[in-house]
C-alpha cells in the first residue's frame, strides 16, 4: 500500500488503463470470432500505446513543474533577501570553484565595507540602516553587475568578482564611487563605504582565498586611512 502511494499519479493511470483493457480482452475472447481477435488485439494495443504517451506527457510535465520549484528554491538559497545580491552561500559556491582551478590573472576582487552602519542604526533607527545597505547594494550592482558577481557576505560588507583590465577596473572603481558620492535615501542622506582590491594577476602565489583576504586587508587599512588605493 505504501508504494501505490508514492507511485505517481500518471503510472496508477496508465496501469489502471492496461489492466482494463487486458481483462475486457480475456472476457471477451471466448465469444469472438477469428476474425475479431485480431481487430480487438490491434485497438488493445493501440490504446495502450495511446495511454503510454499520455503517462509519459504528464510525467514530464510534472517533472518540468519539479524542475522549475528546485531552481526557485536554488535561487532563493543563494540570494540575499535584503539586497538581492548573491548570498554568503553563492560567495562559498564561488570560492569552491576555484578550489582545484587556477585562478585568471584578471579576476580582480573587490572588498566593501559600509562606514558608520552602527551610527546610523543607533542614531536613525534600523530602517536606516536597511536602507543604506540596500542603497549600497544598488550602487555595486549599477557599477559592477553588467560584467562581474556581486555579493553580500555580511551585515554591512560586500565583495565582487570581476573579470577586467587595470585600466577598466580603474574606471569601474570610479563609476561605483560617483554613484556612492551622489547617493540619498529618505532616511539617511547620505552613504560612505571604503573599499580595497586584489588582482590575480599581480599575486600569483595567492589562491582565491588569499585574495580575498588581501582585499579585506586593503579595505580596512582605507578604512582607517580614510584614503583610496591606488592602481
Amino acid at each position: 500500500m505504501h508504494k501505490i502511494k508514492n507511485l505517481p499519479i500518471s503510472k496508477l493511470m496508465f496501469n489502471f488503463t492496461t489492466f482494463v483493457l487486458f481483462f475486457f480482452v480475456l472476457r471477451t475472447v471466448n465469444c469472438m470470432s477469428e476474425a475479431n481477435w485480431s481487430v480487438y488485439v490491434f485497438m488493445t494495443v493501440m490504446a495502450i500505446m495511446f495511454s503510454s504517451i499520455i503517462s509519459n506527457a504528464v510525467d514530464l510535465r510534472e517533472s518540468s513543474q519539479k524542475n522549475l520549484v528546485n531552481d526557485k528554491y536554488k535561487r532563493i538559497a543563494v540570494t540575499d533577501s535584503l539586497t538581492q545580491l548573491g548570498n554568503r552561500f553563492a560567495f562559498r559556491e564561488l570560492s569552491e570553484k576555484y578550489k582545484d582551478a587556477d585562478v585568471p590573472n584578471d579576476l580582480a576582487l573587490i572588498y566593501i565595507d559600509i562606514n558608520g552602519l552602527k551610527t546610523v542604526n543607533d542614531t536613525l533607527g534600523h530602517n536606516a540602516g536597511d536602507e543604506i545597505i540596500v542603497g549600497a547594494a544598488e550602487c555595486i550592482e549599477k557599477a559592477f553587475g553588467n560584467i562581474g558577481e556581486c555579493f553580500r557576505i555580511g551585515g554591512d560588507e560586500f565583495l565582487v568578482a570581476v573579470n577586467v583590465s587595470k585600466p577598466a577596473l580603474k574606471n569601474l572603481l570610479s563609476r561605483f564611487c560617483g554613484l556612492v558620492d551622489t547617493w540619498t535615501g529618505e532616511r539617511a542622506k547620505k552613504l560612505s563605504v571604503s573599499y580595497g582590491f586584489s588582482i590575480a594577476g599581480d599575486n600569483p602565489e595567492l589562491s582565491f582565498d588569499e585574495l580575498v583576504k588581501q582585499a579585506d586587508h586593503y579595505m580596512y587599512l582605507n578604512k582607517h586611512q580614510h584614503n583610496v588605493q591606488e592602481l
